[in-house]
């Protein structure tokens, strides 16, 4: 890895097309495009998952596809999800910059950072290239004011958006059970991970009036 514009930077592949260079970062959860890089190569007109990110003051639509693969220093890992500021609107530290690789690309990986020398050694981990679990709701929630659960964003065309959800819509509870005795927001979302086919069944409050809503999650991608 490389010092550049005072950051580190690494090369990579994107589907044995796209070789550059990416900005390197283990504070980054996700592996991400630049935003005008997905747009001039079309990556933005790729089928995929609408999501809502925030930054500094400010908060955007990403969205996540499912590429072919992803070369990484002699490693290749299959079926990569990447995401992106969805309408070329990001940017990274220079125009040449692929994008950012983040901990769903570094979580298959032991990696030692030398940064002193401007090395990056890495050993396959545990779970390299394997299938981590993913949403299969297409609806993320937030921690609210009062410690209440609330919806932030439905993705179009997912279950969530088939059960009915809506942006602001507070949690109560899931499967007749008070949403306060799932441990937390991590917990919650760990369930929406759960198998295809798997159903909930919610109890929501929308403007006063409470509503049951069924969620069968699927796979996304």
């Amino acid at each position: 890895m490389h010092l550049k514009n005072g950051v580190f930077v690494v090369h990579a592949s994107l589907d044995s097309r796209h070789s550059g260079t990416w900005l390197f970062d283990i504070g980054a959860s996700t592996t991400s495009l630049d935003g005008v890089f997905a747009l001039k190569t079309g990556y933005a007109d790729k089928s995929g998952v609408e999501t809502m990110a925030r930054g500094a003051g400010n908060s955007f639509v990403t969205k996540k596809i499912k590429c072919s693969q992803l070369d990484f220093a002699g490693f290749v890992l299959d079926r990569p999800i990447i995401s992106f500021a969805y309408g070329g609107k990001d940017t990274v530290s220079t125009s040449d910059d692929i994008g950012i690789l983040g901990n769903t690309l570094f979580r298959n990986f032991v990696l030692y950072c030398d940064y002193a020398n401007e090395r990056l050694i890495l050993e396959k981990g545990d779970n390299f290239n394997r299938d981590f679990p993913e949403d299969r709701s297409g609806l993320q929630i937030m921690r609210a004011e009062a410690d209440n659960y609330e919806v932030l964003h439905v993705a179009k065309n997912t279950p969530a958006a088939r059960a009915g959800f809506q942006a602001g819509d507070k949690l109560l509870r899931i499967n007749g059970i008070d949403i306060n005795n799932f441990g937390g927001l991590i917990s919650i979302r760990r369930m929406l991970r759960d198998e295809p086919g798997t159903q909930y069944n919610f109890a929501v409050v929308r403007q006063g009036k409470e509503k049951n809503l069924k969620l069968r999650l699927a796979d996304l991608y």
